[in-house]
């Protein structure tokens, strides 16, 4: 797992270096309004967030020793059969049934098809807040309130931040 998020964040950070330095190659003072409607800014902040992400992966890797013996903890305590395939160790999901990572990717991936389905059929931030719903839902446990809580923070703030701050229209 160290070794997976040691790779994971130098991947993350080497896509993020890319876009932030084709972000500052773009025109910044061209617009009367100066650096606030520069088109390079949003593309910069978001590489800035991916770098400190995958900053963070690679530092927590490396310094983070009980955060992995949780994982391995957790990944044996809800391991139903003995596998030598560390990729496939089964983990519990909101049901309880134990998930392998193949099952856990499709899962991901069907919630995320889903999701962009739903997106310019309804209204964004309610397409957002029901797949962060689900997803934290289906992964996290059966703590709905939470969960609700949690989604229809978050995509009302990443619809203020879009619609209200960067101005880019969202479907």
């Amino acid at each position: 797992m160290r070794k997976a998020d040691t790779a994971s964040g130098i991947a993350v950070s080497a896509v993020a270096l890319f876009f932030g330095i084709m972000a500052l190659r773009m025109p910044w003072y061209d617009s009367e309004w100066g650096i606030s409607a520069a088109p390079g800014l949003v593309p910069l902040t978001l590489s800035s967030c991916l770098l400190l992400c995958g900053l963070f992966l690679i530092i927590r890797a490396r310094v983070g020793v009980t955060h992995y013996e949780k994982m391995e903890a957790m990944a044996s305590a809800t391991s139903t059969h003995d596998c030598d395939d560390s990729a496939e160790t089964p983990q519990a999901s909101s049901e309880g049934r134990a998930l392998t990572e193949t099952q856990r990717v499709l899962l991901t991936v069907g919630l995320s098809l889903a999701y962009v389905l739903l997106l310019g059929r309804i209204p964004y931030a309610v397409a957002t807040a029901l797949y962060i719903f689900v997803f934290i839902s289906v992964f996290q446990g059966k703590n709905y309130l939470k969960a609700a809580i949690i989604s229809v923070i978050s995509s009302a703030v990443v619809w203020f931040a879009f619609a209200r701050i960067f101005f880019v229209f969202l479907p």
